[in-house]
């Protein structure tokens, strides 16, 4: 069971970390989006 479990951790930490990032990127894409919306692009 512990190994079971720490297999898990080591296989779902560098994907939650993958999903992090890209959840970050998309949100900056967003922000951007907003901006060159709201300031006609001036970002």
């Amino acid at each position: 069971m512990f190994i079971k479990s720490t297999f898990y951790l080591i296989l779902f930490m560098p994907l939650q970390a993958i999903a992090w990032d890209d959840a970050r990127v998309l949100a900056i894409l967003i922000q951007r989006k907003y901006w060159l919306k709201y300031w006609g692009g001036t970002i």
